[in-house]
């Protein structure tokens, strides 16, 4: 494979930037010498619009060290403490006051089987053909001599094993936004599904700092994150994560599939632990997004989506590239003003993401 040589002129230059910050850090500063020295040190490099965007994040940091000089984490975050057999973590939980739509189970039910395209063979233009011979869904196809069979398959595994039957069946060259596939979604129960966001130091290998999960009921969105109060929490709170992830039948994240769950299963493997139980119906929010709103916003992000179509805005928060230095300069000060942002940044996006599941709702 030919690699270009100025994107790997500018690998290398990246890469000893990353060293050179790691050798001069002092050696007064064990905790945090650690995790540099192994995960690097979060420069920006690039345009002015970086440049800006972290003075801005610098400066919400000076100042939120000065207001939460000698504030202990407890008082603040409300947490507690919970134990496992990899250790301590620290549960933060809040809730939210939000209406979330409860689907008629049964017509979404005859929307997914209208869908002919679910049947091995048919076509857009054979599905045309049959509508106009009076085979109009799923069910009526079983008395057909070329696909009765595939529609029987299909009915029983929706009727044995509900939405994971269902979306079994749906062939694999549907695209990620398919509509069946958000179709398939409304057929759930509100209490199956876990909204899930992580926050990191950085790329992959790097550790977890924040595990966020948010659950809808009783017309509340109820949060529960696992916060680091040091790097050796991981384990403990990555346990107590997919312990959590297992309750529920659905899980429900924005460019998730790309990057939470890959990142999660990536640290699952390096502490050896079991993933085994973890929902595999997974809802990538970022992908229906796309389809329904791509040529309509100037972009698809979850903050864009938050702001223009929810009309919420966020007040002090900290950009995702800045969430690795402000966690190292909590852990080198004790400060926990650092932390506050990359909560609260975490614990609005898992709320987010519930709101814009309900939206796609609306629009499909």
């Amino acid at each position: 494979m030919k690699i270009n040589l100025n994107l790997k002129d500018k690998i290398s230059g990246i890469a000893q930037a990353f060293k050179k910050k790691s050798e001069d850090t002092t050696s007064s500063k064990p905790v945090v010498d650690s995790v540099e020295s192994t995960y690097g040190s979060n420069q920006v490099f690039g345009s002015p619009f970086f440049d800006e965007e972290r003075q801005r994040a610098l400066e919400l940091q000076s100042k939120l060290l000065k207001k939460y000089s000698g504030v202990h984490l407890d008082d603040y975050f409300k947490g507690y403490e919970i134990k496992s057999e990899y250790g301590s973590s620290y549960c933060i939980e809040d809730e939210f006051n939000c209406k979330i739509k409860r689907n008629d189970i049964e017509k979404v039910k005859n929307c997914i089987l209208s869908d002919l395209q679910l049947i091995r063979g048919i076509g857009e233009k054979t599905e045309i053909s049959l509508k106009n011979s009076g085979y109009n869904t799923i069910c009526d196809l079983t008395k057909h001599n070329r696909y009765g069979s595939c529609a029987k398959e299909i009915l029983t595994s929706l009727e044995n094993n509900g939405v994971s039957g269902l979306l079994d069946s749906i062939p694999n060259n549907y695209p990620k936004s398919h509509p069946t596939i958000m179709e398939a979604s409304k057929m759930h129960k509100l209490e199956d599904f876990v909204f899930y966001d992580i926050e990191t130091m950085g790329l992959f290998g790097s550790p977890i700092i924040l595990f966020g999960m948010s659950f809808v009921a009783d017309n509340k969105i109820n949060t529960k994150q696992f916060l680091l109060r040091n790097i050796n929490e991981e384990p403990s709170s990555l346990y107590h994560t997919i312990s959590e992830l297992k309750n529920r039948k659905a899980l429900v994240t924005f460019n998730g599939k790309s990057f939470d769950m890959p990142f999660t299963q990536d640290r699952l493997g390096y502490y050896r632990m079991n993933n085994s139980g973890i929902p595999q119906i997974h809802y990538d929010l970022l992908h229906f997004s796309r389809r329904t709103w791509g040529n309509n916003l100037e972009n698809c992000k979850l903050q864009t989506i938050e702001k223009e179509l929810l009309g919420e805005s966020r007040k002090d928060d900290v950009p995702s590239s800045m969430v690795p230095e402000f966690y190292r300069n909590y852990l080198r000060s004790g400060n926990i003003g650092p932390l506050v942002p990359i909560v609260e940044h975490n614990k609005i996006d898992v709320v987010t993401s519930a709101k814009i599941l309900n939206l796609l709702w609306e629009e499909w």
